[in-house]
C-alpha cells in the first residue's frame, strides 16, 4: 500500500547515513520526494540560536534549484534524478529557515533514492514501468550538530551514574559508535532492571502477584529468572507491546559484544533505547498522575466548604 511518511522527526532526530524510509510503495505522480521542489517548505521543530528556543524551521530549496527544476513539466521526474538502472538517486542541499526570527538557517545535504527502478510518467503515458514496488529512502550526508537530550522523565528516574551513561549512550549513537552505544546500555540495564521491576510491582495497576515475585526472586542465585515469569502481572500499559519488555532488554544486553558487529551494535542500541524509554515514562506517567489525584483528594479533603 502506497504510504509517505512525515520527515519532520527524522531532520531532527536521524544520525548521518542511517536510511529512513519515506515513501512505501510509491506510485507515480504522488507527492513523494522525488524531486527537491517536494521537500521545499517542509516545517520541522528546531533549536534557534538566536532565539535560545525551539522553533519552527521549513525548508528551503536555492533559487537556482527553482530556475533549474521549474522550466521542466511539473508531472515529470527529472531525468538527472534516475540513474542508469531506472532508480531514483540524487543528492540536494537544503537550507531552513527559523519562521520566527527569519534570520537563522540551519543546512541539510540530503541523498534521496528508492530502492528498485520507480515509474516514471510523462502525462498520461507509463515510460518506464517498475517490474517490482518501489520504496524511497532518504538519508542525511550532512546536518546540524544535535543538542543531546536526556528526557526528563528519564533524568528524573535515573540516578546521576545511570543518567550520565544515558547521555554518552544517546552522544555513541549520534556518532553512528554502535558498540559504545550498546556498551552504555548494557551498564544502564545490568543496574537498572531489577529494580525497574521493583518500582512496576508498586504501582497501582501492577498485579499484586508481581511484588511476590519481585520478592521471590530478590536474593535468588537466579534472579535473572524474573524476567521469564512477570509478563501476565505487568499493568496493562506495558501488557499492550505484545512482548515481555524487562525479557527484551535483559537477553539483548547479556550476551557478549565480541559477538557483535558495530552495525549490528547500532541497530539494537537505537531499539533498545526505544523500548527502555517507553518503559521508564509509563512508571513515570503513572507515578505523576497518581499524585495529582493524591494531591487533588487531599485539597478537598483540606476545604472548609466540602466533606469527604
Amino acid at each position: 500500500m502506497h504510504k509517505i511518511y512525515p520527515i519532520d522527526e527524522f531532520l531532527i532526530n536521524s544520525p548521518l547515513f542511517t536510511p529512513f524510509m519515506a515513501v512505501e510503495e510509491y506510485q507515480s505522480q504522488d507527492q513523494s520526494y522525488t524531486d527537491p521542489f517536494e521537500m521545499d517548505g517542509v516545517p520541522f521543530r528546531f533549536f534557534c540560536e538566536l532565539e535560545k528556543t525551539d522553533a519552527t524551521f521549513e525548508l528551503e530549496i536555492s533559487e537556482a534549484t527553482k530556475e533549474h527544476f521549474g522550466k521542466l513539466p511539473g508531472d515529470r521526474i527529472p531525468a538527472e534524478l534516475i540513474d542508469e538502472s531506472g532508480k531514483l538517486d540524487y543528492i540536494h542541499h537544503f537550507r531552513a529557515k527559523c519562521r520566527s526570527c527569519k534570520s537563522y538557517y540551519v543546512d541539510f545535504l540530503l541523498h534521496i533514492y528508492s530502492d528498485n527502478p520507480i515509474p516514471i510518467s510523462h502525462g498520461n503515458i507509463l515510460t518506464h514501468a517498475a517490474r517490482d514496488t518501489a520504496n524511497i529512502y532518504i538519508e542525511k550526508l550532512g546536518g546540524p550538530p544535535f543538542r543531546i537530550e536526556v528526557d526528563k522523565a528519564i533524568e528524573k528516574y535515573l540516578d546521576r551514574e545511570s543518567c550520565n551513561w544515558y547521555y554518552k549512550a544517546k552522544k555513541s549513537l549520534i556518532d553512528r559508535l554502535g558498540i559504545g552505544a550498546f556498551a552504555y546500555l548494557r551498564r544502564i540495564i545490568e543496574k537498572e532492571l531489577k529494580l525497574i521491576i521493583e518500582d512496576v510491582s508498586e504501582l497501582e495497576s501492577a498485579d499484586p502477584k508481581l511484588k511476590e515475585i519481585v520478592s521471590k526472586h530478590k536474593e535468588s542465585k537466579n534472579a535473572h529468572l524474573i524476567y521469564e515469569d512477570i509478563y501476565n502481572y505487568l499493568p496493562r500499559s506495558l501488557q499492550v507491546l505484545g512482548e515481555n519488555p524487562f525479557k527484551i532488554l535483559y537477553k539483548q544486553t547479556s550476551q557478549g559484544l565480541h559477538n557483535l558487529s558495530e552495525n549490528d551494535c547500532l541497530e539494537r542500541a537505537q531499539q533498545l533505547i526505544l523500548i527502555f524509554e517507553f518503559v521508564i515514562k509509563k512508571i513515570f506517567e503513572e507515578r505523576s498522575e497518581l499524585l495529582t489525584v493524591k494531591n487533588a483528594i487531599k485539597s478537598l479533603k483540606n476545604s472548609t466548604k466540602l466533606n469527604i
